[in-house]
């Protein structure tokens, strides 16, 4: 059986709505895996004048996500902060899990990382060829 794994986060090629250092998705297919990573990186959130945002159009003006706030920039945010940012992702990728649209997810933020369990029994295990 063959699987995706993406991934998606802050600084990377993309806009996001979120403050994930990294948000990792396995699901049964690349196509599901990257949309999960995506809406899994904007779950990592947390309302603090430390995350600027700003329209998506002034980063990438052709963008499919005009009028949008997209996350340009993030000062040290406290413990609670990550931890509130972090729990909120969480929370959502094990609802992923639950409804079967993924495998399972890591996500990271600022050191600390949130892994969801399940991994074992839901994929074959890895051949060398």
């Amino acid at each position: 059986s063959l699987w995706g794994v993406c991934s998606s986060g802050l600084g990377g090629r993309s806009l996001t709505q979120g403050i994930a250092d990294t948000a990792l998705c396995v699901a049964a297919s690349a196509v599901v895996a990257d949309a999960a990573a995506t809406a899994l990186g904007n779950a990592c959130n947390v309302q603090s004048p430390k995350v600027r945002r700003i329209l998506a159009e002034k980063v990438e003006p052709d963008t499919d996500i005009a009028g949008l706030l997209v996350t340009e920039s993030v000062a040290d945010l406290s413990e609670f902060e990550i931890d509130a940012a972090i729990d909120s992702a969480s929370i959502y990728a094990h609802g992923l899990v639950h409804d079967n649209v993924i495998l399972g997810a890591v996500v990271s933020l600022s050191g600390k990382v949130a892994v969801t369990g399940g991994f074992a029994d839901k994929v074959a295990p890895l051949e060398l060829i």
